[in-house]
């Protein structure tokens, strides 16, 4: 008798060693439908038992307004829980408090494990008459699902293809031509989708409208001492200059791989900027007005 009460109290015990067994990690979908209005899923070294519940969750200290749909079930060491009110934050580690069934509630410090695991090492727009080729190269892919070419003519971002990732862990290479007959700047960027709904975007890439021959922006103009540069259609190396009203050099920037530079710490006057094709020697000036 008295052996067989100890086996059940180790058992007690180990059971609820087991259950305060701290995530490694969470990650959060805000959105993704089926009743919750976000959901958060916890990895575990080994699955807790079932029916172990959210209690409250703190964020920098702060016990945040959100409620929990039930206990979540654990598949593979992740369990995932449905909000059906509130918000999750966005801090990077979150105090989770846990508890369950014949479980005293325990706390844990969990950090946020939701990076998409596709690392984007390039990314392409290009005008060729009505049509905008994109081109774009990971360097590593792990669960992805798609990536989702968006554009922007004036109007927000929205959606135009779809293009299946290979999940190549060594990264692969993607090519996607737009039907674009646009006579404005439009921007591209691509939507990365993983396996379970999760998503992040990329840079923008802009590109000329069709009755452009090259074009870039400056914003905002005027200024009170620094501007942002928005070069459409950057395909090869861009020199960005900015003269003084004599026509003097303040600064030179080379771009590569970005169509974006910010020009900070202007003095009041009337400067002009001008962005030189390395490869064709085609130039175009426009004119910043600073007022500080």
């Amino acid at each position: 008798m008295k052996n067989f009460t100890l086996s059940i109290a180790m058992l007690l015990l180990s059971v609820m060693a087991f259950a305060q067994v701290c995530p490694t990690s969470f990650k959060r979908n805000n959105g993704n439908g089926g009743g919750c209005s976000a959901k958060i899923t916890f990895t575990f070294a080994t699955c807790p038992p079932a029916g172990i519940v959210i209690d409250y969750i703190k964020e920098n200290g702060v016990i945040l307004n959100v409620t929990f749909n039930g206990a979540g079930i654990c598949t593979n060491g992740k369990v995932e829980f449905c909000v059906i009110g509130g918000n999750l934050g966005t801090a990077n580690t979150l105090q989770v408090f846990f508890s369950g069934p014949g479980v005293t509630q325990f706390g844990c410090f969990v950090p946020d494990g939701g990076t998409l695991p596709v690392n984007i090492s390039s990314f392409f727009a290009k005008r060729n008459g009505t049509g905008v080729t994109l081109n774009w190269a990971s360097s590593s892919e792990i669960n992805a699902k798609q990536y989702i070419v968006e554009r922007n003519s004036g109007n927000g971002f929205m959606p135009v293809g779809t293009v299946a990732a290979t999940n190549n862990g060594g990264g692969s290479s993607y090519s996607y031509v737009d039907n674009n007959n646009s006579k404005t700047i439009t921007q591209y960027r691509l939507k990365i989708v993983d396996l379970d709904a999760s998503f992040k975007v990329s840079e923008t890439r802009a590109v000329k409208g069709t009755a452009a021959v090259s074009d870039f922006s400056v914003y905002p103009n005027p200024s009170v001492g620094f501007a942002k540069i928005t070069i459409a259609d950057l395909a090869e190396a861009t020199n960005v200059e900015v003269l003084d009203n004599a026509g003097r050099l303040v600064k030179s920037i080379e771009l590569k791989t970005t169509n974006t530079v910010e020009i900070n710490n202007l003095q009041s006057g009337i400067y002009l900027i001008r962005i030189t094709n390395k490869a064709t020697g085609e130039a175009i000036t426009k004119k910043l007005t600073v007022t500080n």
